[in-house]
């Protein structure tokens, strides 16, 4: 069978359980680094926050909760409750940077593997934030750990190179949890 190196990455998007199965792999070499996707982040939090949303309240709504929204469809989702009543809410995840102005974060994407811009291919859409960084908020090197962001969602898609974030935010207030 022919490897053709370019393609490669590109191919693996479909294979979801390779990809799982690579992450848990990462996870081992990397102890500390993780998939937010199977984690309670209220954990990493050391308290109950009001509004936290967890990546798999992403995984169960973000594919239909745009969709539900324009057609105003009644839903009872803690995703679609936010997004419907522009609540602000928390999200813990990982910060690539999309835009920097010298060492400060502008722009960047929120997803819950930090792993993705190493082998792993990006999050579906669904599971990927495009954050605005209101100046002096963060800088390239607080992107190496976990962070938690306060914001409210919306159905707005920004499209890149890599693929599409579903959703966005203007980040309110930001904290590094590794720092």
């Amino acid at each position: 069978m022919e490897h053709h190196h370019h393609h490669m990455k590109w191919r693996t998007w479909g294979i979801g359980s390779g990809l799982i199965l690579t992450s848990y792999a990462i996870a081992l070499l990397f102890p500390g680094r993780q998939d937010l996707r199977y984690l309670n982040t209220s954990a990493l939090l050391g308290a109950e926050v009001e509004n936290h949303l967890l990546w798999q309240d992403f995984e169960q709504e973000g594919e239909q909760v745009c969709v539900q929204l324009q057609q105003a469809k009644e839903e009872s989702g803690k995703l679609w409750r936010a997004l419907a009543q522009k609540r602000e809410v928390t999200v813990v995840g990982y910060g690539v940077p999309l835009e920097l102005r010298g060492k400060e974060v502008v722009r960047m994407l929120l997803v819950p593997n930090d792993q993705f811009c190493v082998h792993i291919p990006p999050p579906p859409a669904h599971l990927m934030i495009s954050v605005q960084v209101p100046e002096g908020m963060l800088t390239v090197r607080d992107l190496d750990g976990p962070l938690q962001v306060h914001g409210v969602p919306e159905c707005s898609a920004t499209n890149m190179a890599f693929g599409t974030a579903r959703f966005a935010m203007v980040a309110t207030a930001l904290r590094c949890l590794d720092c």
